[in-house]
């Protein structure tokens, strides 16, 4: 179970923040971008092998309500410690998504409260009305287990 919730953790906190840029309406992809945040709710959906699949919602400062998916993969770094690599993190908007990857390491503590840090994302390409648009991003956050969901807490720059 705790494999399970670190796995969606480092899910959740890549499709948080990849949730900023998915939602965002085409800008212009020049100079230095813009400056977005915001909170974002992922669950885990479905787990295959050793591969999670989570989904979630977001609320984003520029963009409003954004929606994300991701393939995540877990692995044991130290007790307690979990390092998290999504190779698949999608980001839909009305006009278009943003892919790319993302990583994170989650913290299980002795009385069971989970934190996620250090999260980082790369959205690399983009589709439709995103075309040549980017997000790079961290993010932190914490599992709720009478939730069974995830909130990540994100801050990055859409160009």
């Amino acid at each position: 179970m705790k494999f399970q919730r670190t796995l969606a953790a480092g899910a959740g906190l890549l499709g948080a923040t990849t949730a900023i840029a998915v939602g965002a309406p085409a800008i212009a992809a020049t100079g230095n971008g813009r400056a977005d945040s915001g909170t974002a709710y992922i669950s885990i959906v479905h787990q295959q092998g050793s591969s999670l699949y989570a989904a979630g919602y977001n609320v984003d400062k520029l963009f409003g309500a954004t929606a994300v998916t991701y393939v995540v993969a877990v692995g044991p770094s130290t007790p307690g410690t979990f390092k998290i690599k999504a190779k698949a993190v999608t980001l839909y908007t009305r006009d278009g998504a943003l892919t790319g990857t993302g990583s994170a390491t989650q913290f299980t503590t002795p009385s069971g409260a989970e934190t996620v840090r250090d999260g980082k994302l790369s959205l690399t390409h983009g589709t439709g009305g995103q075309a040549h648009h980017t997000v790079t991003a961290t993010f932190s956050g914490t599992y709720d287990p009478k939730a069974g969901a995830y909130t990540f807490h994100y801050k990055g720059i859409y160009r």
